[in-house]
């Protein structure tokens, strides 16, 4: 699906803060979190940024790695599996300011009170009717 979403700034030299939210929660399939997993390491072949910020959640953040291989990505220890809450997220991105937020889930979760200025994509799977306010929304089905 990344293919379609052309992000040029991710191609200058210029070093830009990327981070990439993963929803680890119970409500996220195994099929679904296989296909998170699928296109993170697509986006790191792919777009090969000089590193990612990859924040695990449900309903607190779980984990935040630096990446900066598909190496990397391969050693992440994965946590989670309680509710979801996205507000700890929103409050890192807030903090820490990336310019380009990916948030992988399935969107079962109530839509937090502050958003961070930046490039917000929803990557939402099999979930069609889920919008928001704030940052573009990606569905799409996972293929069976």
């Amino acid at each position: 699906f990344f293919p379609q979403y052309h992000l040029p700034t991710l191609y200058s030299s210029s070093s830009i803060k990327v981070a990439v939210a993963v929803d680890t929660s119970g409500s996220v399939s195994n099929e679904e979190f296989k296909q998170f997993i699928s296109d993170i390491h697509s986006i790191l072949k792919t777009v090969e940024p000089e590193h990612i910020d990859f924040i695990q959640f449900d309903t607190t953040i779980k984990s935040v790695d630096r990446i900066k291989t598909v190496n990397d990505f391969r050693k992440v220890k994965f946590h989670g599996r309680g509710g979801t809450n996205i507000t700890p997220v929103m409050e890192w991105a807030i903090q820490n300011k990336p310019k380009i937020l990916l948030i992988f889930s399935d969107g079962y979760f109530s839509l937090p009170d502050d958003y961070p200025k930046c490039h917000l994509f929803w990557i939402i799977h099999n979930n069609e009717k889920w919008s928001c306010p704030n940052g573009k929304v990606v569905h799409y089905t996972l293929e069976t």
